[in-house]
């Protein structure tokens, strides 16, 4: 059986450590302990964003745990932005919400079969799932599911 491709964008990395959110923590963590399972993957994106850690420790830590893991590293290119855009100029997400909308186009264009993120807000809400298939289905690309890790991970 061929392996799943996950894009994991950055609150997965964040959420690991997250003592504030235990519930989310302990799920991030089990997701973790089932990586081994998927091809991952990340952008340059997610490393600019962690890079912005104000916390010079978090900061560390974060880029350990990328570094442990090892995903695959994508660049963004420009189709990658037009897709961003399309997405914006189509009221899936706003400007102010840029960088989720080039996660989402990231894992797109480069085929992934799930992204994975706790932005609960912007990236995995229904009107973001619907809008951005819908635009993937007149634009060429496949069905991208959009999930946290508490609807993957398995308890058994």
């Amino acid at each position: 059986m061929r392996r799943l491709k996950i894009y994991l964008e950055t609150t997965i990395w964040n959420f690991y450590f997250a003592e504030d959110a235990p519930d989310k923590q302990a799920t991030t963590q089990t997701f973790f302990g089932q990586l081994d399972q998927y091809d991952l993957f990340i952008s340059e994106l997610v490393l600019r964003e962690i890079l912005k850690t104000k916390n010079p420790e978090k900061q560390a830590i974060l880029l350990e745990l990328v570094n442990k893991y090892k995903p695959t590293i994508l660049t963004i290119d420009k189709d990658i932005e037009n897709l961003a855009e399309k997405y914006i100029t189509e009221n899936v997400l706003t400007d102010k919400h840029r960088e989720d909308a080039q996660h989402i186009s990231v894992a797109a264009v480069n085929e992934m079969d799930l992204l994975v993120s706790w932005n609960m807000r912007d990236i995995v809400r229904l009107k973001t799932r619907q809008g951005v298939n819908a635009i993937h289905t007149l634009k060429g690309y496949k069905y991208l599911e959009i999930v946290n890790p508490e609807e993957i991970v398995n308890y058994d």
